[in-house]
């Protein structure tokens, strides 16, 4: 094993270690954290097995360098949209509580004001 794939294991156990922290602190949810579980596992396969990225290469007809790129910006991608509709769900979420509660403020002032009337 080269110096490099020593490295990017270090790296990525580092990396797993770091994500089972999070989730015992309850910092990172586990339906996120499965996202980042198989990205480890990918760059794990990739670790041990460089020559998948050299077939990849052939078989798209660019570099090995230009492959690998094209690979972490797709695992980035995917990501970054799982990420982007997640946070269009809590957007619509804090929209719709934020309503409620205007709606629970006002019948509040409603009621103390018919109630002191009384």
């Amino acid at each position: 094993m080269h110096r490099l794939q020593l490295l990017c294991l270090f790296g990525n156990i580092i990396f797993i270690s770091v994500l089972f922290l999070l989730i015992r602190k309850r910092k990172l949810k586990e339906e996120y954290s499965l996202l980042w579980f198989a990205t480890s596992l990918i760059l794990f396969i990739l670790i041990f097995f460089p020559k998948f990225i050299e077939k990849l290469s052939v078989l798209t007809g660019t570099y090995y360098l230009t492959t690998l790129v094209l690979v972490v910006f797709f695992f980035l991608f995917i990501i970054v949209l799982r990420f982007s509709v997640t946070l269009s769900e809590l957007t619509e979420k804090v929209k719709t509580l934020t309503q409620r509660m205007a709606l629970y403020e006002h019948q509040m002032q409603q009621k103390n004001k018919t109630g002191g009337a009384k």
